[in-house]
């Protein structure tokens, strides 16, 4: 018996998230015995969308549609994102109660891991000063002491908060982790539910977000509690852009400002709301 997986993609995305018909190739060369059982179909821009979910059974698809789902695809049992981040798809009331809908979480760690540990010791030891001092050749000392022995909250610890929390160890930080519960899948050295995130928040001298885009996280970090941070605190996010209020201009600490990734940073900003850089296909 075999089963119908039809792969989707969006052109306008990124060529990395493109699941052409090489790619599908490779995988099944990896895989000889399951790609035996599987009739494969590939599609951009739902241009054979409709025709595929007639008889799909899996369907690999970051942006699957919504419309009438259970009519248009009566087969399909499972969808599979090839994202971490499902915020573009919520709220799920669209999803049939007998398909079963995966993400990608769990790919990005040891990526977010080399990603923290850069942006830790870019905002350290003031990269962005460095830099502009060489736009504006100015040949001006920069001190700074060791990293070590300083304090990261990190907001958020599944898979990207535990890779921040690595980085900052071998770092010789110590780690405050804020989770929903307060409790942690991996050590650190002092752990807050979300309720008491304003107690964690003034312990910090870098504020990692690593938090997905959801309705509880969505302007998690108000104006308030970015005021809780103290006077030169250092932050950067890997997570869900709407869920780091701060990069919509709010204060970062008194001597430091932070805009929108889309907008013009300040040369001395002590904030670093970068998109995290995630692995590409192999």
């Amino acid at each position: 018996m075999q089963y119908h997986l039809h792969l989707e993609t969006v052109r306008r995305r990124p060529k990395h998230f493109h699941l052409t018909e090489d790619i599908w190739k490779a995988a099944a060369e990896r895989h000889p015995a399951l790609a035996s059982k599987l009739r494969v179909t590939v599609g951009f821009d739902g241009e054979v969308l409709d025709e595929a979910l007639k008889t799909a059974d899996f369907m690999i698809n970051s942006l699957p549609p919504k419309e009438r789902l259970a009519e248009r695809a009566p087969n399909l049992k499972w969808i599979q994102t090839t994202g971490a981040g499902i915020d573009a798809l919520l709220p799920l009331d669209w999803l049939p109660a007998r398909i079963t809908l995966t993400n990608n979480r769990g790919a990005h760690g040891a990526k977010a891991e080399e990603f923290c540990t850069m942006a830790l010791l870019a905002l350290h030891m003031r990269l962005a000063q460095m830099t502009a001092n060489q736009r504006e050749r100015a040949w001006k000392q920069i001190l700074t002491p060791v990293i070590a022995g300083h304090t990261a909250v990190i907001v958020g610890y599944g898979d990207l908060g535990q890779g921040a929390g690595r980085a900052a160890r071998k770092l010789g930080l110590r780690v405050v982790a804020v989770t929903r519960t307060g409790r942690t899948a991996a050590p650190v050295d002092e752990a807050f539910p979300v309720a008491r995130i304003e107690e964690a928040l003034p312990l910090a001298d870098f504020l990692l977000v690593t938090t997905p885009t959801t309705p509880d996280t969505r302007g998690m970090l108000n104006r308030a509690r970015i005021g809780l941070l103290k006077n030169g605190a250092a932050s950067s996010t890997s997570g869900g852009r709407r869920s780091w209020i701060t990069a919509r201009c709010a204060s970062v600490s008194r001597t430091a400002r932070c805009r929108a990734p889309s907008s013009t940073f300040s040369s001395r900003s002590r904030c670093l709301p970068i998109r995290h850089g995630g692995r590409p296909r192999t």
